[in-house]
């Protein structure tokens, strides 16, 4: 991903337990804007992050994912979000 020097990437978080609101809210808190998160589960957004309806909303919403997943779900996890990545991500 190509960045110019004023625009800013937008930040995603695949799995929202807890390691996922701890990085989220991090994120959000470091650079000023709301980080996109997506859990199967119904999990409220905390301040500053942005709850996406499924893995398509999160690649929309986000230029960069990090995935925090359990490690038992991370196969699953790439698999359903892979067919909406593009080059940006």
């Amino acid at each position: 991903m190509t960045q110019t020097k004023n625009s800013t990437a937008r930040l995603g978080v695949m799995g929202y337990g807890e390691a996922g609101q701890a990085m989220a809210e991090s994120l959000a808190t470091r650079t000023g804007q709301p980080v996109a998160y997506y859990d199967r589960r119904d999990i409220a957004a905390r301040p500053g992050a942005l709850r996406c309806e499924d893995v398509a909303g999160l690649a929309a919403s986000a230029d960069v994912i990090f995935s925090l997943v359990t490690a038992d779900q991370s196969s699953a996890a790439a698999e359903a979000i892979s067919p909406y990545l593009t080059d940006r991500h």
